[in-house]
């Protein structure tokens, strides 16, 4: 199944969206905090205003979607616990530490607010943990122990989307066959873990809603789609290396070789919101996907007109 809801009620019921994670979620938080840096905050241009894009977060499309305010804490760079890959300067910018922060400024979470949290990829992009047999053990722990905290301090609503395939990069579609091959397999690890824990946790926390959008499986099915409509699935719009952006930034699913671009954050967006509203019957996703693409080359040939 593309997503498995634990008890989701309507979207209608909830007050805001409150997010915690990495770069995919980060509305410009490491941005703010880099800015005292020389050549200013990262990332910096050509990504849109402190995003890892070129424009709006998936997060951010679905907050829009469900006509919610968003509050992001998310941090560029974060692992799951405490940790960021940007070193040892940034250490609390991680996951636990963005939770821990914002609790201490909130003596009782909204217990109506749906909390956001998506995060991993960082846990194995980190030194040589992409190889590491072992690494998604701690980190789907993390995130479990993240979804724990925020319930003893009122949370009661969760939206968990798993990590996306990260052997479908255009870093790694790039890379060798072995490192290929190792972010599927840490991908694989580290999301049937955590599927397995959220499952458990929903049953032992009394009262907790967690919906668990499978972001591999949703992208394995519109991926195809979106290559026949002529969207380049592959490669950056964005050389790092060169600093050169690509002309048509919406024909392309990657900004960078790690990053979507706004597109491929607004199907996502669009995506976790339907998650939201409803569950699908078995295929509907499917048909979801198309109708996404669909919507998506219709507001871009409303744009160009």
């Amino acid at each position: 199944m593309l997503l498995a809801c634990l008890a989701a009620p309507a979207a209608a019921s909830y007050s805001q969206i409150i997010a915690f994670g990495d770069s995919l979620s980060d509305t410009g938080n490491l941005f703010k905090l880099t800015s005292f840096l020389p050549t200013g905050g990262i990332p910096g241009a050509p990504y849109y205003q402190g995003r890892f894009s070129n424009g709006l977060v998936a997060v951010e499309s679905m907050a829009s979607a469900l006509g919610l305010s968003l509050t992001s804490q998310a941090i560029g760079g974060a692992q799951t616990g405490p940790g960021n890959e940007g070193g040892a300067v940034l250490y609390g910018t991680g996951v636990s530490g963005q939770i821990q922060r914002y609790e201490a400024s909130h003596n009782r979470l909204d217990t109506n607010a749906l909390y956001f949290l998506w995060a991993g990829a960082n846990d194995f992009y980190t030194g040589n943990n992409i190889y590491s047999t072992t690494t998604y053990l701690t980190s789907s722990s993390n995130m479990l122990s993240n979804i724990r905290n925020l319930y003893n301090h009122g949370a009661r609503d969760f939206f968990v989307p798993l990590m996306p395939d990260l052997s479908q990069t255009p870093e790694a579609l790039n890379g060798t066959a072995s490192y290929q091959s190792a972010a599927l397999a840490r991908t694989q690890e580290y999301n049937g873990a955590l599927s397995a824990g959220l499952q458990s946790l929903s049953s032992s926390l009394t009262g907790a809603n967690i919906v668990v959008f499978d972001t591999p499986a949703f992208m394995q099915k519109t991926v195809p789609t979106l290559a026949a409509a002529g969207l380049d699935v592959t490669d950056a719009c964005y050389d790092t290396k060169l600093e050169s952006v690509c002309s048509f930034q919406e024909q392309y699913l990657f900004w960078d070789n790690v990053h979507p671009t706004n597109t491929g954050h607004w199907i996502l967006g669009q995506a976790f919101a339907s998650a939201v509203q409803a569950v699908p019957e078995p295929g509907a996703l499917y048909l979801e996907a198309l109708g996404l693409v669909s919507m998506m080359w219709a507001r871009r040939r409303q744009r160009q007109r």
